[in-house]
């Protein structure tokens, strides 16, 4: 369509390109599908924050995870970054995320989202501190997460953007 409209300028600024401008103005449009945008409904996100086990460290971790995509919308690129100096977990909770570009969001946390983030941090044992989400293995990868069974990361901030009022209970 773009194309389109820039031809129709040309042939208006320059008469004598009007013959090569209509030419191409005329090749048809490629006719793209459009794809509906694949969510977690509020219900299916609640069993999935229901089927992990809060009496283990890692069911722990794996939950404040959850809240904390789902809560963000974040990519998990940025969750994997987070630090804990980026975070304000007291009075009006809060995480600073860095995401595409090196931009920074803010956003504010839900209550359970900033309850599962302290109990997460006080039973946590940390090789880097610093990081909300590190590995303890001496391995090449970073994240020290669970795979989300269901869909992608994506999923969740799609969740996100289509609540109605953005509230979770858990």
């Amino acid at each position: 369509m773009a194309i389109r409209i820039l031809f129709s300028f040309i042939a208006r600024e320059e008469p004598a390109l009007l013959l090569q401008c209509q030419k191409i103005r005329t090749i048809p449009l490629k006719r793209t599908e459009h794809k509906m945008v694949e969510y977690l409904e509020e219900k299916e996100m609640q069993a999935l924050l229901d089927t992990v086990n809060i009496n283990s460290r890692t069911g722990v971790r794996d939950k404040a995870l959850l809240l904390l995509l789902y809560n963000t919308g974040a990519r998990v690129s940025e969750i994997v970054e987070l630090k804990t100096d980026n975070m304000r977990l007291l009075g009006t909770a809060q995480v600073t995320l860095m995401g595409k570009g090196k931009k920074h969001r803010t956003c504010l946390l839900w209550p359970e989202t900033a309850q599962a983030l302290q109990t997460y941090l006080k039973l946590r044992v940390s090789k880097d501190p610093g990081w909300v989400f590190r590995s303890n293995l001496d391995t090449d990868s970073d994240a020290n997460w669970t795979p989300v069974p269901f869909q992608t990361g994506q999923s969740f901030r799609r969740k996100l953007s289509t609540d109605s009022d953005g509230k979770l209970s858990t």
